[in-house]
């Protein structure tokens, strides 16, 4: 089910620090249970309405980024790319998407799946060029 918050709505900031603390693991030193992050974001986003805020996204993309992360690593574009590599992608691409709106969280994870590929595929092609670049002005260095 896909849902969406009001511009006008407000959220309760010391009930949304207290559900982040639950789920960092602060609150009682363990880590949260995904059970947990989705009743927290459930309860964000039960109001119906446009646009989600730039809070709400970033809320939603912490909690999505292990398991964006694992399943990035199935991407062919994301072949030869390190794990650091991989969460350097990520964040520039969550960085990217908090400046954009989006209707759904739907719409949210597919422009973030799409960001992914996209800077995997152009990180090869920088690291090509710059091979050739190398290869051109000291080739001495891949004889």
């Amino acid at each position: 089910m896909l849902y969406n918050i009001r511009p006008e709505s407000r959220i309760d900031f010391k009930e949304l620090r207290g559900d982040m603390d639950v789920l960092s693991g602060e609150a009682t030193g363990k880590k949260p249970s995904s059970k947990r992050r989705a009743t927290r974001t459930a309860r964000l986003l039960a109001l119906p309405g446009a646009q989600l805020d730039a809070q709400l996204l970033g809320a939603l993309l912490a909690d999505w980024r292990h398991g964006e992360l694992r399943l990035a690593r199935s991407y062919p574009q994301c072949r030869g790319v390190t794990v650091e590599q991989l969460e350097d992608i990520y964040q520039d691409t969550s960085l990217a998407l908090l400046r954009r709106g989006y209707s759904d969280q739907e719409h949210l994870r597919n422009a973030l799946r799409k960001g992914i590929k996209n800077r995997a595929l152009q990180l090869h092609r920088d690291e090509h060029t710059r091979r050739e670049i190398l290869k051109r002005t000291a080739p001495d260095l891949f004889a």
